[in-house]
């Protein structure tokens, strides 16, 4: 009986052992195929916008253009205001879309592909990446700091965990309803949550920054992975 008791025992130990070392894989997987549901849905709805002249998309692109402009103007000064923490700079269900999906974001190297959400919201963060308001939003051109945040490790699920194994020289791609834009990493840096320098507009500069918490599965810190236009 003990030796029965005891196969049993071991038994159940390697099952645990089996299904934590699957767990986080399958869950990486099932996550993938759920974002390239999400982001098929959206370059279906986007592709059918953007054929002929459609007026909501105008106007989208006209005020993204616009508040662009405004944190250049007043020198990004909520950025950092509790009041804006989570807040989206844009909805887009005020323009008729029916999803706030707004893009995706593609790192080939970490063999990650993201839906991006305007708006930092706790809900926005467990669906995918997700732009900081008070940040430019991705648009492109010169005088852009497109800051987009995911979490260091979602469930089981890696999401930002590993974008601080980029290098200078990877590519990093985000489409939005306008088209895509073309990014290569050109540096990293670990910084406090307080630092709100590091991730402001540069002049001339048009980038993209990664954002997540740092280190894992802490949240002490912020890494942050610069980005410049291919083309800048």
């Amino acid at each position: 009986m003990r030796k029965k008791i005891l196969r049993i025992v071991a038994l159940v130990l390697l099952t645990a052992g089996i299904v934590s070392l699957l767990y986080r894989p399958v869950s990486n997987i099932n996550y993938a195929q759920k974002q390239e549901r999400i982001i098929a849905d959206f370059d279906n709805s986007f592709s059918k916008e953007s054929k002929g002249k459609n007026s909501k998309l105008e106007k989208l692109r006209n005020d993204i253009v616009m508040y662009n402009r405004t944190l250049i103007k007043n020198h990004q000064d909520k950025l950092g205001n509790p009041e804006y923490y989570g807040a989206s700079a844009i909805r887009l269900s005020d323009y008729g879309f029916k999803s706030e999906v707004y893009g995706y974001l593609e790192i080939s190297k970490l063999n990650l592909k993201m839906a991006t959400y305007l708006g930092t919201s706790d809900y926005n963060m467990s669906l995918g990446a997700a732009h900081m308001a008070q940040t430019s939003i991705p648009y492109g051109g010169k005088n852009t700091n497109a800051v987009i945040a995911g979490h260091c490790g979602w469930g089981a699920c890696d999401y930002f965990r590993n974008i601080e194994t980029l290098e200078k020289g990877d590519k990093v791609r985000v489409t939005t309803p306008f088209g895509h834009l073309s990014y290569e990493v050109t540096g990293k840096k670990v910084i406090e949550p307080s630092d709100l320098k590091s991730i402001r507009i540069r002049k001339n500069k048009d980038m993209v920054t990664l954002f997540t918490c740092y280190p894992y599965p802490t949240s002490q810190y912020r890494m942050c992975v610069f980005c410049t236009a291919e083309n800048n």
